[in-house]
């Protein structure tokens, strides 16, 4: 579980504030509550539309090749 973690904020300090913040609020990583664009829209004060281009940026990012050399355990579930 603490691999999970120290992955987690590695992952996250490598993104850009809002990207991080976009993503965390999103999936609930924070508090384990998910919330919808809009919900995430609102708490930011941008717009729907807005939000799901941040996020879709940041998972494009996220899926990256590169980043599979940094974080194998995020492509074959290693968490242990």
């Amino acid at each position: 579980m603490r691999k999970y973690f120290m992955v987690r904020k590695y992952v996250l300090d490598t993104l850009s504030k809002k990207e991080a913040e976009v993503f965390s609020k999103y999936y609930g990583l924070d508090d384990n509550k998910y919330m919808t664009f809009k919900e995430v829209a609102e708490s930011m004060g941008h717009s729907p539309a807005t939000i799901g281009e941040i996020l879709s940026k940041t998972l494009r990012k996220l899926r990256h090749p590169a980043r599979s050399l940094y974080f194998p355990c995020l492509v074959d579930g290693d968490f242990e």
